[in-house]
């Protein structure tokens, strides 16, 4: 929602849309719940710059791992950082520490 505060500092409402196109970071801060379990997956990735970076430290179901790392290995975002992972740590052999 718009908030006419806003423009005393100089931030705008944007759609998501806006936002993973204009974005150089895209950080979630939000629970887990339903509506938000796999939120981020191959979808959101490719509407992101390819030069964005992706950091996750809310909860790692937020994040559908396997799409990251496909957008990752496909350019579709630069690069990620992630606090919180499915499962914690991740194993030795998970495509993401490649």
């Amino acid at each position: 929602r718009e908030k006419p505060e806003a423009a005393e500092v100089g931030a705008a409402f944007v759609t998501e849309a806006e936002l993973f196109a204009r974005a150089d970071f895209v950080v979630p801060m939000f629970p887990l719940n339903d509506a938000t379990r796999g939120y981020f997956n191959l979808q959101r990735f490719k509407a992101m710059r390819n030069d964005a970076i992706f950091i996750n430290a809310t909860r790692g179901e937020v994040v559908n791992q396997e799409d990251l790392f496909s957008a990752l290995k496909a350019g579709e975002i630069a690069a990620a950082g992630l606090d919180v992972t499915v499962p914690e740590p991740l194993p030795p052999d998970s495509p993401l520490l490649t």
